[in-house]
């Protein structure tokens, strides 16, 4: 019988017990030490430091101990929080999306002033003369006089004015003769960065894949412009897969505008101004710019190759051709995915140039000394048409301006660029981001937008069209299973000899008489088509509202065509590809204030009354005013309490014509002919929304008597209390503090 050994025996016997966390060299010495004495009893027993068997062990956990220490750092710069390079940390906040800059400039807004002679044609309304209005140039130089210099970052321009922003006018100067304002200062505001402009130039020969370009100067802060000697323009873009660039025309350099105020077409003059266009243009002459840890600056263009001199993006010859391939061309591409939101990357990552010279302005940021203090900035560049009447001069201090940013800063910024996002997916990412449009498209002074999530929903947008779909479903049904009106008509059209369209007519109106009045003719199916069109117009998942102020800061719902345009082309360059977004004017509805308080014995009734309308004032401030947020009376009631010499608040009534506190009074906000603070009003014949032409500059009518009384829609939730907003997106605006708030001290 043969020998049988044990495989278990035999494993148990060879298995080696190693020790897994031991790292460091006085750990890992101890491990190799024990090990050796365990499993090498009789082969080596001389663990004397001096011994070479030691030797060996101590230079065995030396090495281990430096593997482990690399092991470790290179996990660790890994790892943005815990990244200790510079150069690490750079980079992987290049792959957050994080441009990172050296330094960072001081900013400023200065205030531009230009005097104009005074319009006397109208002695009641003497008004500045604004055809002497200038345009001052993007880009002009402003000093302090010791070197330190400021260009602006946009055009300043007189002619057009907004509320809100520092800009005013101001009478300097009389007739002593006639006693006229002869002369009047024009205020402007404009943002300035503490830098200079500089250029540089390089010769571009044979074309190359991913061509860069190295700019020596650690202050760089960005790129202006690329151009190449034909005069070709090259865009700067986040990352080369980006086809489509951001076009800002100013009205100066628009052929179809001649004023901030001009439409996109047609004659009508727009009393907000919209100083820019903007437009989304399709290119392949782009590059990307980032910054390395020796603070140059490197510009990377892309690796298409230009045939024949076209500039289509068809006639690249694309060196990494994915997804769309020529017939004959070696692929299929069958399998490959393709992302449609990356515009051309099939194509080319846009194109290298090749054989001229692109000359590249960028703006240098100032050193330390650039955050100088307030009205120092007194020296202008500007050399134009009135260029004696301008003057400068910066009403703050500047601030900003740094050098050498540490790891830590860049680690920040890259953690806080990653959490935000450019893509618009809840209702609160377009209001947000509707509202980071810059001003200079269009100020957008309130923004409410709604999404449309169910089919729930959806009917209740659509009502006729719901009711036009039920109809004809029943229709169908009806005549499937030949019941209700159809058998009604089917037998009696069995005793008929012929069938007339009447008879017909007769059925259909059974189903589709909409407006009840017996008959089914053209008036019925106009009317269907008509708002059955109208509501497949609005059928788009998400609708934003807006409205604008005007030069008074007074709510506007009458927005720009070139407003709407630009906030269009923002958006779409944000929204996801399911939305369909349509944009309308919001609703305004203007109210007045009535109220009824009791004075302390010692104060006086008619300082009361004038710190009482203040603090109505202040509480309705327009900047706290938002889209359908409620009133709540009760609160104002509470600040009334809080004012010195108000003993007791007895009522406020918010309203627009009558106090619905004493109903049986003449109509305490009477515009004329019974008319309250609106002008659009609801016509329940037409059911529609009309203007009244005697009583323009006001917002919608709202039934404010319902929340007066709760009878009339039977709440409780409905009272003295709460002014509840309307259906409709609106905001409530209190108009003029003057004259649209009443009261008396008792």
């Amino acid at each position: 019988m043969p020998n049988t050994y044990s495989t278990d025996l035999n494993k148990n016997v060879n298995k080696r017990k190693i020790e897994y966390n031991a790292r460091e060299f006085d750990e890992l010495k101890t491990a190799l030490v024990n090990y050796a004495k365990q499993y090498y009893p009789n082969s080596y027993r001389d663990f004397n430091e001096a011994s070479p068997g030691m030797m060996l062990i101590e230079m065995s956990a030396y090495v281990g101990d430096v593997l482990n220490f690399y092991i470790d750092k290179q996990y660790q710069e890994m790892l943005l929080p815990m990244a200790q390079e510079r150069k690490n940390v750079i980079n992987l906040a290049r792959m957050l999306g994080y441009k990172y800059c050296n330094t960072t400039a001081a900013y400023v807004p200065l205030t531009f002033t230009q005097e104009l002679t005074a319009n006397t044609t109208d002695r009641n309304n003497i008004i500045p003369n604004w055809t002497e209005a200038i345009t001052i140039p993007k880009g002009t130089t402003v000093s302090a006089g010791t070197g330190i210099t400021f260009e602006t970052l946009d055009i300043v321009d007189f002619s057009v004015s907004a509320s809100g922003d520092g800009n005013t006018i101001e009478q300097s100067e009389v007739d002593e003769t006639t006693g006229l304002a002869s002369k009047f200062k024009v205020t402007r505001k404009v943002n300035s960065v503490g830098a200079s402009t500089k250029t540089k130039s390089f010769t571009i020969g044979a074309p190359s894949k991913y061509t860069t370009l190295e700019i020596d100067d650690a202050s760089l802060l960005e790129v202006l412009s690329c151009v190449d000697s034909n005069g070709n323009n090259w865009y700067e873009v986040d990352y080369l897969c980006q086809d489509r660039v951001p076009l800002e025309t100013h009205y100066t350099s628009d052929d179809d505008r001649l004023t901030a105020y001009a439409p996109l077409s047609g004659s009508t003059v727009m009393n907000i101004p919209v100083p820019y266009k903007l437009q989304y243009i399709k290119t392949t002459k782009r590059f990307t710019s980032h910054k390395t840890e020796g603070y140059t600056t490197v510009l990377t263009f892309g690796n298409g190759i230009i045939r024949n001199g076209q500039t289509l993006d068809h006639s690249y010859l694309a060196n990494q051709q994915v997804g769309i391939t020529l017939p004959g061309e070696i692929g299929s591409g069958l399998v490959d995915s393709i992302d449609p939101t990356l515009g051309d990357e099939y194509d080319t990552l846009g194109e290298t140039p090749s054989h001229t010279t692109l000359t590249i302005t960028y703006r240098s940021a100032g050193g330390l000394n650039h955050n100088v203090t307030e009205q120092v900035l007194t020296t202008h560049n500007y050399s134009g048409p009135s260029s004696g009447n301008v003057t400068v001069t910066n009403l703050e201090p500047a601030r900003g301006a740094s050098s050498n940013v540490t790891t830590q800063e860049i680690k920040q910024k890259a953690l806080a660029n990653f959490t935000t996002q450019n893509r618009c997916v809840t209702r609160e990412d377009y209001e947000a981001r509707t509202l980071t449009m810059p001003a200079k498209f269009g100020g957008i002074a309130k923004v409410y937008f709604d999404r449309l999530d169910n089919d729930k929903e959806l009917k209740e947008k659509t009502p006729e069209l719901s009711l036009l779909v039920t109809q004809i479903m029943k229709l169908i049904e009806d005549t499937q299973t030949n019941t209700e009106a159809v058998a009604e008509a089917l037998t009696e059209w069995s005793s008929l000899e012929t069938i007339t369209n009447a008879d017909l007519s007769n059925l259909l109106q059974k189903y589709f008489d909409f407006n009840s009045d017996n008959t089914l003719d053209v008036i019925d199916a106009t009317n269907i088509q008509n708002r059955v069109s109208v509501e497949l117009l609005s059928l788009a998942n998400v609708t934003g509202h807006i409205l604008c102020y005007d030069n008074n800061k007074k709510l506007s719902s009458s927005i720009p065509s070139l407003l709407f345009a630009n906030l269009q082309e923002y958006l779409n360059q944000h929204r996801v590809l399911t939305d369909d977004v349509l944009l309308y004017p919001g609703k305004v509805i203007n109210f007045g204030v009535i109220f009824d308080v009791v004075a302390e014995k010692y104060a006086q009734k008619d300082v009361v009354k004038g710190l009482c309308i203040e603090k109505i004032g202040n509480y309705f401030d327009i900047n706290h005013m938002q889209f359908r947020e409620p009133i709540y009376v009760n609160q104002l009631e509470f600040e009334l309490m809080g004012v010195e010499g108000v003993r007791a608040v007895n009522y406020v009534t918010l309203t627009q014509d009558k106090d619905w506190r004493a109903v049986d009074t003449p109509d305490v906000f009477n515009q004329g002919d019974s008319v309250g603070l609106y002008t659009t009003v609801f016509n329940s014949e037409s059911s529609n929304w009309e203007d009244i032409e005697d009583n323009p500059g006001y917002g919608y009518q709202y039934d404010f008597s319902q929340f007066y009384d709760t009878n009339a829609v039977g709440s409780s939730l409905v009272g003295d209390g709460i002014i509840l907003p309307s259906k409709d997106p609106s905001v409530f605006e209190l108009k003029d503090f003057k004259t649209q708030i009443k009261g008396i001290v008792r």
